[in-house]
């Protein structure tokens, strides 16, 4: 295992064009086509179109579903479904509400084709603007306060100004798709600042200074590509699903005098004095930063599509072509699994107040979880009655 840590002194590097991108896409992990639909027959199960996504809205309640052009929206309390938008060309690959709850990013598109990025409002699926971000499907959406970072197979990552549409950054770091992308619930100078990360089809965890939009840490250890990535409450710290089947969780700290929150400094890390840090703010170079691997999850026996840490970070969720979603508390021990899914899981989501997970899954179906006892409490959509789990 090595890390590697990368000084940016240009501007990033254009990557490899999408054709020999979409000529590495996994075939376990396809563009499902939609199912047509038929009239139910009680007691079976109706074939549904692929759930790709999931997002809790911040009241914990609200869950939003990405299916084949449309979103819908669920009440988990009530086990009830409150509304059902069309947008989009194809799947609904990414989505992520605001921090305030009132806007619903959405991403997807239609592969090598074109992108999708919308912004939503979140009480009545009104679109209230179309970023014309990405040539590609869109993988992965964030938002960092006014700005809403994309992940898309055109194989970069693009910062928009939400308040007026404005692209202000397009990064062109990663070699192949971007997959994914995290923003810190908080974040602390000993641990790194102000950063986000991203993840792509060339087996990177990449972490970025926000300010300044360079690559300040890689992390290289999976063995597959990087499908995505999620922030834990503690700064600086986050878990990514690698396509080589394992979780790995990574910590970053500044890289100066006094460490960062308590942990040891590297053994071949030379600490920049104040003046030289400086120094090179004034050059337009970011800060240093370093980082570690702090442990290897293995619990699939397949790529993971997908990961999720709750926000009192006692949680962390996993899932992907095993069909499995395998739950550890927040130090990487396994808690428990759930192999309900009868295809791949695609999204997963944990509600804001830490008590549901939600996994969707290429079957079409998104199981609702309490992380507290592991009982399944939700299916959307329900199950016919009288069938079988």
């Amino acid at each position: 295992m090595s890390i590697r840590i990368r000084w940016a002194l240009c501007a990033a590097l254009a990557c490899g064009g999408a054709l020999s991108a979409h000529a590495q896409r996994p075939a376990t992990k396809p563009q499902a086509k939609p199912i047509r639909k038929s009239a139910p027959t009680p007691g079976v199960r109706a074939a549904l179109p692929p759930a790709w996504s999931v997002a809790f809205a911040p009241d914990s309640n609200r869950l939003a579903i990405g299916g084949y052009r449309t979103v819908t929206v669920w009440s988990v309390n009530e086990g009830t479904r409150t509304a059902e938008w069309n947008v989009g060309k194809d799947a609904v690959r990414a989505m992520a509400f605001s921090p305030d709850g009132k806007l619903l990013a959405v991403g997807g598109g239609a592969p090598g084709a074109d992108g999708v990025l919308l912004l939503l409002d979140a009480r009545t699926g009104q679109m209230v603007r179309s970023i014309p971000a990405h040539e590609d499907t869109v993988e992965a959406v964030a938002f960092a306060g006014d700005i809403l970072l994309s992940a898309g197979d055109d194989e970069r990552v693009v910062l928009t100004e939400v308040s007026t549409g404005r692209k202000v950054g397009s990064l062109t770091e990663h070699v192949g798709r971007c997959l994914a992308v995290a923003v810190p619930l908080r974040t602390s100078e000993g641990s790194g600042g102000a950063i986000f990360a991203t993840g792509g089809d060339d087996k990177m965890v990449k972490i970025w200074d926000a300010e300044l939009r360079r690559v300040v840490v890689n992390f290289d250890q999976s063995g597959g590509s990087v499908w995505a990535v999620a922030p834990f409450p503690q700064p600086g710290r986050f878990a990514a699903a690698g396509g080589d089947g394992a979780v790995r969780l990574f910590q970053v700290r500044a890289d100066r005098p006094g460490g960062g929150d308590g942990d040891e400094m590297s053994a071949t890390t030379k600490p920049e004095t104040g003046l030289e840090i400086k120094a090179m703010l004034r050059k337009g170079e970011p800060a240093p930063r370093t980082g570690r691997l702090t442990a290897t999850l293995s619990g699939h026996s397949g790529p993971v599509y997908a990961v999720a840490v709750s926000r009192n970070g006692n949680w962390i969720a996993s899932g992907g072509a095993d069909r499995k979603v395998v739950v550890w508390n927040g130090n990487g021990g396994r808690v428990r699994e759930h192999a309900e899914a009868t295809s791949d899981i695609w999204g997963l989501a944990i509600s804001p107040n830490s008590r549901w997970l939600a996994a969707s899954s290429r079957d079409g179906r998104v199981r609702v979880y309490d992380l507290a006892d592991g009982t399944l409490s939700r299916e959307f959509p329900p199950p016919p009655k009288g069938a079988k789990p």
